[in-house]
């Protein structure tokens, strides 16, 4: 275990669900980006445990591993504390409007870094053969309606989104 901050990063559970090469992308990560990824994981790993009765272990383990893995797409240009601030500020106030900050890489990285992981994580081929939940890393800040709305998704990909949501806005 490593210490951050007098909480532990759990390095064994991120062994147990990722292999070395995205091990190493998820070091890359701040600190309090990683155990925030890590915290957000432990509580889907339970929600998974209650919400589904017959997942395939090869769902149970990519779900997990999304899960960690969810917010990869901040290693491409970190932001401290006081842009993540200014940035959200900027989205609650202009919403969906164009801002005077849009060309600012943290304000894209906070905007788009959904969409970036998913970039990253294609390159490497993390999902194999789960395509819908590249979607889930890239859309994961979307409500569940407008997520829905996409496409035809399985089931299973809607209830592990709706889960993956509701525990990264908890933590």
């Amino acid at each position: 275990m490593v210490s951050y901050n007098f909480k532990s990063i759990d390095i064994k559970f991120l062994e147990k669900f990722l292999t070395q090469s995205e091990i190493y992308l998820i070091e890359k990560l701040k600190k309090s980006e990683l155990h925030h990824s890590i915290l957000v994981a432990k509580d889907v790993k339970q929600d998974l445990n209650k919400n589904f009765d017959n997942l395939s272990n090869e769902n149970y383990q990519n779900y997990i591993k999304a899960a960690l893995l969810h917010d990869i797409g901040k290693i491409e240009h970190p932001i401290n504390i006081f842009e993540k601030s200014i940035a959200t500020i900027v989205k609650k106030i202009y919403k969906d409007k164009e801002t005077p900050i849009d060309k600012l890489k943290f304000y894209k990285s906070y905007l788009y870094h959904g969409a970036i992981g998913n970039d990253i994580l294609r390159k490497i081929k993390t999902f194999k053969d789960n395509e819908e939940l590249y979607d889930v890393i890239k859309h994961h800040h979307l409500s569940l309606d407008k997520f829905i709305k996409l496409k035809n998704y399985n089931p299973d990909t809607i209830k592990f989104f709706e889960i993956l949501k509701f525990n990264d806005d908890k933590n």
